[in-house]
């Protein structure tokens, strides 16, 4: 029988500016591939996704469940890219 752990919640609106995104990018930094992070903001999280998608190339997967207006949550899953499964076909440098 296979269990499948509920997702970590993040909730943004409740952390320091200044901290949020630090906390994000190392709550995601310590799941397993597979893992899921919800993170929940009242702001769009349009910005962070575009973070994630040049820092975390490969590495992630983003998932809407909400857009706004007032609130917005997203379903942010670590995967195993290519690279590090040994399927590398060499065309991403190493990244």
């Amino acid at each position: 029988m296979t269990t499948t752990a509920l997702p970590l919640t993040l909730d943004a609106r409740t952390m320091a500016p200044q901290d949020w995104m630090l906390q994000v990018f190392s709550t995601f930094s310590q799941l397993n591939d597979g893992d899921i992070m919800e993170l929940v903001d009242s702001h769009d999280l349009k910005a962070l996704h575009a973070r994630f998608m040049c820092d975390l190339p490969g590495k992630f997967s983003w998932d809407f469940f909400e857009k706004g207006p007032t609130l917005w949550r997203a379903a942010i899953t670590r995967v195993v890219s290519a690279h590090e499964s040994g399927g590398c076909c060499g065309g991403c440098g190493g990244a």
